[in-house]
């Protein structure tokens, strides 16, 4: 028979007990909301005493809808902005910080609404649903439009060359590259079929000063991270020199092993102007299965060999949410802008040498896109209805 006294000290150790699993509790929640927020954090506290403040705020444009893509011209005069969720494609005079033109997209919105520039300034092209729309520039109209396939096409991406003579369009299933002015088709590769079976293709990117085209997306592959055979997403970038109808070669971008946070896709590609590194991103986030929290986002690799030279935001406990949206390189390589982050977001500077965080920015809103100034050192993010104008200064 248990006397009075023990039985109030075993309660007494059952409260202190219950006491400990809450405190424990609260600790690994403030921990997690710590390393999810951090850009928040950041962004409210300031960066710390070693932050080099690159990026100032410059000015805001507002749009009419929530803006999804965004492109600078080469030369540093307009902003395209464009919605998946809009016909509009607006092109803002960012001396005047007004809308000048209005482009109409014919089909309704599709979930891809990717804008590119040629690099002379002479063309600016976009995904309008599963059509690849070239427009002139000098008078904004249409000058050809290019589909893939029945049943393999739609329009992820484009690109254009470095020489503004060849244009690329990336669909789910399909390759095209055509040439300028003349809008006849130099390669088209069915990517449904033989060794692009069962892979997924989201971004690409000419390497400069070539033909070379570089594809990010992933590969399907069987693992079995807890005893049980299941798919999963091995990264990848694949090389499609000018004539080839496969890929010449293939680099691995993100591992895919769930149980140590596997990166997925790469969701976003962006080349150094000397053409020395590539930069991924893998848009990975919570929920839908074991492999689905993902400590991996950016990585920057060597084009030689393939090898990863850096993992600027890497690291973390799989606690993090959202991924690597976009990156892009200034123009002359010395910094690499990425917008990363969920809720309110935030953008990462990264120095394009050491390849480390050297600022970090708050944003108003998810980030979607981002697109530099050729000229100087400007970038422009999407970010809700917002186009908001940063200036990089010099360390």
């Amino acid at each position: 028979m248990i006397s009075t006294r023990g039985q109030g000290v075993r309660k007494l150790l059952r409260r202190n007990q219950k006491c400990a699993v809450r405190v424990l509790m609260t600790l690994s929640i403030a921990y997690c909301l710590l390393v999810t927020q951090r850009g928040a954090i950041a962004g409210i506290f300031g960066f710390g005493d070693d932050s080099a403040h690159l990026a100032k705020p410059q000015f805001r444009l507002r749009e009419s809808f929530q803006v999804s893509s965004v492109a600078w011209s080469p030369d540093g005069r307009y902003i395209a902005s464009g919605s998946m969720a809009d016909r509009r494609l607006d092109i803002w005079d960012v001396a005047q910080r007004k809308i000048v033109t209005v482009l109409l997209r014919k089909f309704p919105p599709a979930y891809f609404h990717d804008i590119s520039w040629s690099l002379d300034g002479r063309y600016i092209a976009f995904c309008d649903a599963g059509v690849l729309a070239v427009y002139r520039t000098s008078d904004w109209s249409e000058v050809h439009s290019f589909r893939g396939p029945p049943g393999n096409a739609g329009c992820t991406a484009s690109a254009f060359s470095s020489d503004s003579r060849r244009v690329a369009l990336l669909g789910t299933r399909f390759l095209g590259v055509y040439s300028i002015p003349g809008w006849s088709t130099l390669k088209s590769v069915n990517l449904g079929n033989g060794w692009g079976h069962a892979d997924g293709f989201h971004a690409l990117v000419y390497l400069p000063g070539t033909y070379t085209l570089l594809l990010a997306g992933g590969q399907v592959v069987m693992m079995a991270p807890h005893g049980k055979r299941e798919t999963g997403w091995d990264g990848r970038v694949w090389f499609f020199d000018a004539n080839d109808q496969e890929p010449s070669r293939s680099i691995r971008t993100y591992r895919p092993g769930c149980d140590q946070g596997g990166g997925g896709e790469a969701r976003n590609i962006t080349v150094s102007p000397d053409g020395q590194y590539i930069v991924t991103g893998a848009q990975t986030g919570a929920g839908g299965g074991p492999c689905a929290i993902a400590t991996e986002s950016i990585h920057v690799l060597r084009t030689s060999d393939g090898r990863i030279v850096a993992a600027p935001l890497d690291g973390l406990p799989p606690v993090k949410f959202g991924g690597g949206i976009a990156a892009v390189y200034t123009h002359d390589g010395r910094y690499v802008i990425v917008p990363h982050g969920v809720w309110a977001g935030w953008v990462h500077v990264l120095d394009g040498k050491t390849f480390k965080v050297i600022d970090l920015v708050r944003a108003d809103a998810f980030p979607c896109d981002v697109a530099v100034n050729q000229v100087d050192d400007r970038f422009v993010l999407a970010a809700g209805d917002q186009l908001l104008v940063w200036q990089l200064t010099t360390r």
